[in-house]
């Protein structure tokens, strides 16, 4: 997530809280939990999906389909160099 541990953790309390996911026993590490989703969690991320996609589509309009085209191609290559720094960051951290 590209975030610091405590901010995830406190991420975590809040979406517990508002009934939102569940922590259980992690069967084969006692030191951690695992997190899922409960309905209400599930049925807020359907939610917030169909208001995403609704809100790119209406940005997107504006474009002709040579510039999505375009636009689509950019990013994939931005992608591409993300993700590669992304990759030689972690295998420089578990060289350390």
């Amino acid at each position: 997530m590209l975030c610091e541990r405590s901010t995830v953790t406190r991420l975590v309390d809040y979406l517990e809280s508002e009934g939102l996911l569940a922590r259980s026993p992690d069967p084969t590490d006692r030191r951690s939990q695992r997190v899922t989703l409960t309905a209400a969690g599930v049925a807020r991320r359907r939610e917030a999906q169909a208001t995403i996609e609704q809100a790119i589509r209406r940005r997107f309009s504006v474009l002709n389909r040579e510039e999505e085209r375009q636009l689509i191609a950019m990013l994939k290559r931005l992608r591409n160099v993300v993700s590669a720094e992304i990759e030689a960051s972690l295998r420089e951290s578990d060289n350390s």
